[in-house]
């Protein structure tokens, strides 16, 4: 997926190889990296630290403004339900 391409906080977490990658780019717990896929949604205080990770790998397209739009398309009431898992490739052993 191109990160200008992205509609979900899912396909941002995505763009990584793996959660592990991604919360170990963004100085988070990988248990709250997989919450997050799951729920589809990044707290905001780690936005900042997701669009600098973002930027060093290329990914110019996720920007603090564009998660700020992601979180305003979601329904009112919050995140989306968490999903039962996530695909194969993205779960891994701790």
């Amino acid at each position: 997926m191109r990160p200008d391409m992205v509609s979900t906080f899912r396909e941002v977490l995505g763009l990584w190889p793996s959660l592990r990658d991604f919360a170990s780019e963004v100085d988070a717990p990988l248990v709250s990296a997989r919450k997050w896929h799951q729920r589809d949604s990044i707290p905001p205080e780690f936005w900042i630290q997701v669009s600098e990770a973002a930027q060093r790998r290329g990914y110019d397209g996720i920007t603090v403004e564009l998660l700020t739009r992601l979180r305003a398309a979601q329904p009112e009431g919050g995140p989306r339900q968490p999903e039962a898992e996530p695909p194969g490739e993205l779960q891994e052993a701790s």
